[in-house]
């Protein structure tokens, strides 16, 4: 749980992904308090599904999940190009 409430906070620029323990909206918000670099994040459903996109989140605002999601992905500001529908591997296979 610290990690997903850490993320990327104070590191440098790289990718996280984060499961939550069940899937859900108000789990996945999320927080750029002492953020150093802006991010995309990419909400994801159970199976995987992206479901939700909040492009370039600057340091120090929040967002909410728009939908139940199980995994969220952080990333680099334009680093990755998904898109709502797009399916991605587990990083854990």
């Amino acid at each position: 749980m610290l990690s997903r409430a850490f993320g990327l906070m104070l590191r440098k620029k790289q990718i996280a992904f984060i499961e939550l323990p069940f899937e859900s909206k108000s789990l996945a918000g999320i927080h750029m308090c002492f953020m150093l670099f802006s991010l995309d994040i990419y909400w994801l459903d159970s199976k995987m599904k992206v479901n939700g996109i909040r492009k370039n989140l600057k340091p120090f605002w929040f967002a909410n999940a728009p939908k139940p999601a199980k995994y969220v992905l952080e990333a680099p500001a334009g680093a990755l190009k998904l898109k709502i529908g797009d399916r991605i591997a587990s990083p854990n296979h």
